[in-house]
């Protein structure tokens, strides 16, 4: 499908949701839609349809704080891209990430081979924290379940919760890292140095999304976007190790 023809589509059927006082599904197609082109932005600055739901705080945040804070989608998206990407697809919009392989290649390596055989698909957010962060990753939606495998913590000099939309992962205390992460709302310094940050959101229109999150809310899918092949080949041996525990704990994964 081609991205200015959805973006239009999804924005069009915010305006109709709006019109007949849905509010909340105008807001997360409103999101989705701005968040794949800010078009959308400056469309709904102007139309009426909005009229009801202009002063509301997401609406601002989605619109106005998009516009004034965020990069503007069209740099994020021109160029080859040069680093790894994780999309997180979710019914309230996308939530773009930017990986850091080259600061915390294990924890990223992880990620995406989760992602990529398709573990995270149908997962909800089972613990959001307003004004703190979302959690997801557990396969069990309650915060107990995991791959069936952990591995060391990453922590970098100058990797730190210092903002919103920090990626970091979940944990039950040092060394047991495995499937479950979260996207912080706001700087957390207190969890520096306890929980491996391995990640970011690319821009004020994804925070939003994270934003609107709310507990058993479900991801649909994760996408890979970028070269993992070097990470992947270079780590092939740790993957082999994770994927026989993952083909025995959860045999209906992607191959």
């Amino acid at each position: 499908m081609d991205e200015p023809d959805f973006h239009e589509a999804l924005y069009n059927l915010a305006c109709c949701l709006a019109a007949t006082g849905d509010k909340d599904n105008a807001l997360g197609y409103l999101s989705r839609a701005c968040n794949l082109s800010l078009e959308c932005i400056d469309w709904a600055k102007e139309d009426t349809e909005f009229d009801e739901i202009r002063d509301l705080p997401i609406f601002q945040k989605i619109v106005v704080g998009a516009s004034r804070e965020g990069p503007k989608e069209e740099e994020v998206e021109s160029g080859p891209l040069d680093f790894l990407r994780a999309i997180i697809e979710t019914d309230k919009g996308i939530i773009r990430l930017k990986l850091f392989g080259d600061q915390t290649p294990i924890t990223v390596t992880n990620f995406v081979n989760l992602a990529l055989r398709g573990f995270y698909d149908n997962l909800i957010f089972h613990r959001v924290v307003p004004n703190f962060m979302i959690q997801t990753g557990c396969p069990l939606g309650k915060g107990t379940g995991g791959p069936g495998y952990k591995f060391k913590d990453e922590f970098v000099a100058g990797l730190n919760h210092s903002k919103p939309g920090m990626l970091s992962m979940a944990n039950s205390g040092p060394n047991t890292n495995g499937s479950q992460f979260f996207i912080t709302h706001k700087a957390t310094a207190w969890l520096d140095r306890k929980h491996t940050i391995f990640g970011e959101v690319i821009a004020q229109s994804d925070q939003n999304v994270v934003d609107q999150i709310v507990q058993g809310d479900p991801i649909r899918t994760i996408q890979i976007q970028g070269n993992s092949n070097e990470l992947r080949e270079k780590y092939h041996e740790k993957i082999d190790e994770w994927n026989k525990i993952l083909d025995r704990n959860y045999p209906n994964l992607r191959i």
